[in-house]
């Protein structure tokens, strides 16, 4: 899009100017194309802003982080300084273990964090699904990220949330019923039944179209996706580091980017956009008691669905071998 074209079709229905899909051309679609200009500041690799979140590894040791005899190793230990949830003790067979690895060792380019990254694997097979780093936010803690964190929700949680990762594409296949969420949020909810923690936007990869493997928005609306959504190859963001950010307007809307590259915008009409627990009102059918943590997540979340393969239905896990190489991630104010 570009703004000559969008002030030409002003006030009508073109779709060659809507970028929103609303079947008007108008403020909003002019301010979502600003927006995606931004400020020079927000192109390239963020610097470190005090009081805002930041994981470069670089302070993470090598190694396995897990617990040994009961207590972390030290590179669980600085792992939990910087992400929240990444495979601790219980869960193991759910979220596998990490690796801290070299990325010069591992044969892939330099990171923009240094040379230390996380490895996420899920090899055929493994039931552990949930190959991903989990990073919670509360009142106390939002935007520094300072652990351990509060369990109480941020009012608002307008921003910009970014990671670095590296899909080696000869270490990533899946079957044409597979997918993997590679960048996503979360809301924890105490509601009258008990504790829940459903989706709310991501972006995932997955299988259909005319690609290999395409690449698009989705939300808890609508089957998985939100309406007029748009979906990419995927094949042009393989093999090098790629900064996925999403742009929060908690209310407004929700930008998906890829290497600064305005890619698809999420309306809160369809689903909302950012906060969505209130004390009182009904989630995930019951109601809510207390609102809990805002929830970012990131890497290598794969799909354990049933689909129907050699010998009988089978689990998708059993059909899905990827890796995802986690760096650089921050929280920074919007432009």
């Amino acid at each position: 899009f570009d703004l000559s074209l969008l002030l030409s079709k002003w006030g009508t229905a073109d779709s060659t100017a809507d970028i929103n899909d609303d079947n008007s051309v108008g403020i909003l679609d002019l301010s979502i194309l600003l927006s995606s200009w931004g400020p020079i500041a927000t192109a390239g690799v963020p610097t470190p802003l005090s009081g805002h979140w930041r994981s470069d590894i670089e302070s993470v040791p090598l190694g396995t982080p897990q617990y040994v005899n009961g207590q972390p190793n030290a590179s669980s230990t600085a792992l939990k300084q910087q992400w929240t949830w990444f495979g601790q003790p219980g869960q193991e067979d759910q979220y596998g273990l990490p690796q801290i690895v070299s990325a010069a060792a591992e044969g892939i380019a330099p990171p923009p964090g240094g040379d230390k990254v996380i490895k996420l694997h899920h090899p055929l097979g493994d039931p552990a699904v949930h190959h991903k780093l989990y990073k919670s936010f509360g009142a106390a803690t939002f935007p520094s990220g300072a652990e351990p964190w509060d369990p109480h929700a941020p009012a608002d949680v307008s921003g910009r949330y970014i990671a670095y990762q590296y899909v080696p594409s000869s270490k990533f296949s899946m079957t044409s019923h597979g997918w993997v969420n590679m960048l996503q949020f979360k809301e924890s909810v105490q509601t009258q039944d008990g504790w829940k923690q459903n989706p709310s936007w991501w972006v995932g990869v997955g299988t259909g179209g005319p690609y290999q493997y395409t690449v698009s928005l989705g939300s808890w609306c609508c089957g998985g996706q939100h309406p007029n959504g748009k979906f990419y190859d995927f094949a042009p963001y393989m093999d090098k580091w790629v900064k996925w950010e999403f742009r929060v307007y908690q209310g407004n809307r929700l930008e998906w980017y890829l290497d600064d590259k305005l890619m698809d915008t999420g309306l809160n009409s369809s689903w909302p956009v950012g906060r969505m627990c209130q004390v009182g009102s009904p989630y995930s059918g019951a109601i809510a008691t207390e609102c809990r943590e805002w929830v970012l997540g990131a890497g290598n979340y794969t799909s354990n669905q049933v689909m129907s393969g050699p010998g009988g239905n089978q689990p998708d896990y059993n059909y899905i071998d990827t890796t995802v190489y986690v760096d650089l991630a921050a929280y920074l104010p919007l432009p």
